[in-house]
């Protein structure tokens, strides 16, 4: 029983994903979600109290790797300029495995309306800063990054780079390899 309630979860969790990718916040319904799953929307109630019980899940879906990926980086002991491109080239994978995953970055109504929503992303994106920041900190303590930029505008521009692209990709329906793409722009710039 337990088993399948979290097959059950996990799959309207996924299905949240797709439609919201599809047809965006205010197309993600209880009503539509049922449908995609081909069960009631009483079905959906046993799992979710409502949408904005789906909404974080789905945001909490979006950095259920971030402590993996950070976590790889302190283990091996990275350089801080392999830490940033391991950094990157694990998301731009992600995204491109699972580019429905990477439009929850780009949902801004998502979060305009739900506080609660809002919160938890800005928590994700300011985790992710602090942890590139404290790299390059590093960096500059090591003579590899020049110490006249500020470290978290320097971390910002890292991201901005990361996002922007896929951005860039998402629009374009992901028809590019958005790693090789954002390697190819990380590594001119930390040259």
């Amino acid at each position: 029983m337990c088993k399948n309630y979290i097959k059950r979860k996990e799959k309207i969790i996924i299905s949240a994903i797709k439609i919201l990718d599809e047809l965006g916040i205010h197309g993600l319904t209880i009503r539509e979600l049922a449908k995609q799953e081909g069960i009631t929307e009483p079905a959906i109630y046993r799992q979710f109290h409502g949408k904005k019980d789906i909404l974080i899940a789905i945001v909490k879906r979006f950095s259920e790797y971030d402590n993996a990926i950070k976590n790889t980086i302190i283990q091996h002991n990275m350089s801080p300029k392999e830490a940033i491109l391991y950094f990157a080239e694990a998301y731009a994978t992600y995204y491109h495995s699972y580019p429905e995953i990477a439009s929850i970055l780009f949902s801004f109504d998502l979060y305009k309306y739900e506080s609660e929503i809002k919160k938890e992303m800005q928590d994700i994106i300011n985790d992710r800063l602090a942890f590139i920041t404290e790299i390059i900190k590093k960096g500059q303590t090591i003579k590899v990054f020049d110490d006249n930029i500020d470290a978290k505008d320097f971390a910002e521009l890292i991201l901005g780079v990361i996002w922007s692209m896929t951005y860039n990709w998402k629009l374009e329906d992901s028809n590019r390899d958005l790693k090789e793409h954002i390697m190819r722009a990380l590594n001119w710039l930390l040259r």
